[in-house]
């Protein structure tokens, strides 16, 4: 299995709790066209400040009505949780002090308020009817996802661009997953249920027939790393152009660095996002939404 997302499934001490079916490489979806118009580039971008400025040219008022009507990005919010693993993990050290080292979550919030401070984003909530329409109409021209989301591109939010969106790693190569999913069995659960429901996890999980069915259907990638060589994984898939999405998913897969978990991680996400809100929504500074983020976590915690 996938190092980090048995990692993620592992408490503290060493307790598996769940185990993971499929995870999420977390890739930039852009489209080509909107792209070519603009004569840029989100291919190697070498570090999440390039994306900016690609960004800068990608938001424009195309119809020329005063409006602007296309952007380079749904919301900051979008690319919060990529320095960061996804969220998964990493909010405690080794010795168990929160938020270190600080220069990485500081950067995480330089980055949300900087995307929002440079105007690039159309300041759409997710999973909106605008969120969704925005994919099909071209008011979005990049979305930072899950190698899940090209399923929902290519089955309802965007079926008619075929051809169009294509795929590249997150720019300076950011290593992170976006979802996924992990499958557990409740201590409550009856003896004779719990063999049962482990023979289920163990054929969803470790049957390649199994992993490699589930991902053709609903792009959901394997945490299997034996099938990353299967031939499937190298064929080009026409919604994307012919592009050979999958090798790029595998690579980004055997890359995402574990990370530690603990107890207080759901909590502290949310704490966490609460400070992106803040640094975006309320335009407080990224040192005090940081300190703040860590005195509550530090509550918590103790």
């Amino acid at each position: 299995m996938v190092k980090f997302a048995m990692s993620n499934a592992t408490t503290s001490k060493g307790r598996l709790v769940a185990f993971p079916v499929d995870i999420a490489p977390a890739v930039l979806f852009y489209r080509k066209s909107l792209i070519d118009a603009a004569g840029v580039s989100v291919e190697n971008l070498s570090s999440w400040n390039d994306y900016i400025e690609v960004g800068k040219k990608l938001t424009i008022d195309k119809d020329g009505d005063g409006t602007i009507d296309q952007y380079a990005i749904t919301n900051p919010n979008d690319v919060a949780m990529t320095p960061l693993n996804g969220g998964k993990g990493g909010w405690f050290d080794k010795d168990g002090n929160a938020l270190q080292p600080k220069d990485k979550f500081i950067n995480t919030l330089k980055l949300v308020k900087d995307i929002r401070s440079a105007g690039i984003d159309a300041d759409i909530g997710a999973w909106t009817g605008p969120w969704v329409q925005g994919f099909a109409d071209g008011t979005v021209a990049t979305m930072v996802n899950g190698a899940w989301f090209g399923g929902g591109l290519k089955a309802w939010i965007a079926p008619d661009l075929a051809g169009d969106w294509r795929v590249s790693h997150l720019p300076g190569k950011t290593y992170a997953a976006l979802g996924g999913t992990y499958l557990s069995i409740p201590e409550k659960v009856a003896d004779e249920q719990k063999a049962a429901a482990w023979e289920v996890i163990k054929y969803l999980s470790t049957s390649p027939i199994a992993q490699l069915t589930t991902f053709a259907e609903i792009d959901a990638f394997p945490a299997l790393t034996t099938v990353y060589d299967d031939p499937i994984m190298s064929e080009p898939v026409p919604y994307f152009g012919g592009q050979k999405i999958r090798e790029i998913y595998a690579d980004i897969a055997r890359n995402i660095p574990s990370a530690s978990v603990s107890e207080y991680d759901a909590a502290v996400l949310s704490i966490f996002g609460n400070a992106i809100t803040d640094v975006v929504v309320n335009d407080v500074s990224t040192e005090d939404a940081y300190q703040t983020a860590l005195s509550k976590i530090t509550a918590i915690a103790d």
